[in-house]
C-alpha cells in the first residue's frame, strides 16, 4: 500500500480512527460487573463510595412519579447543582439486585442522567454522585402498584 496516494492515505486514516475507538472500549468492558451482581444494599453502597462517609444533600433532585401503576419502566431523571459531579449511580432499595445505573461524568457540563428501570415492588430511590468534595446521595419513595420484575 503506497501511503502518498490518495487511497492509501484514507485507508490509514479510517483504520488508525477505528483502533484508537475500539480498544478503550476494550479496556472497559468488566469495570462494573460486581457492582451489578450484588444484592446487599449496604455492601454496594460501600463498594461504590470505597468505604467513605455519604452525606446527604439537598443539591440532588430526582425527578420520578410519586405513584406508578406498572414497575415495568418507571422513568427517573437526576440532576444536581454539586460541583465537580464525577460519577452517578442509581440505586432501588427494594430490588433483588439494587444498582440499576452507574454513569460515568466528564467535568464539562451540569450533571444530568436520565433512564428507565424496572421495580418489583414500592421502594425507595437512592441517588448517590460522587464529587471532587466526596459522596452524596439523595432518595424519594416511590409506590408501585404492579412490579416489574421476575
Amino acid at each position: 500500500m503506497n501511503l502518498f496516494s490518495r487511497r492509501g492515505f484514507c485507508k490509514t486514516a479510517y483504520t488508525a480512527a477505528a483502533l484508537h475507538w475500539f480498544f478503550p472500549l476494550l479496556a472497559k468492558a468488566g469495570w462494573s460487573l460486581e457492582y451489578f451482581q450484588q444484592s446487599q444494599l449496604p455492601t454496594i453502597l460501600t463498594s461504590l463510595s470505597n468505604g467513605k462517609t455519604i452525606s446527604p444533600s439537598d443539591q440532588i433532585q430526582i425527578d420520578a412519579p410519586d405513584s406508578i401503576g406498572d414497575g415495568s419502566s418507571v422513568r427517573v431523571e437526576i440532576t444536581s447543582q454539586l460541583p465537580g459531579v464525577s460519577r452517578i449511580s442509581l440505586l432501588v432499595k427494594d430490588n433483588p439486585l439494587p444498582l440499576c445505573c452507574y454513569a460515568f461524568l466528564s467535568s464539562f457540563g451540569t450533571p444530568y442522567l436520565a433512564t428507565s428501570i424496572k421495580m418489583s415492588q414500592s421502594s425507595v430511590l437512592i441517588a448517590l454522585l460522587e464529587t471532587d468534595q466526596g459522596f452524596f446521595s439523595q432518595e424519594k419513595s416511590v409506590t408501585v402498584t404492579l412490579g416489574g420484575c421476575d
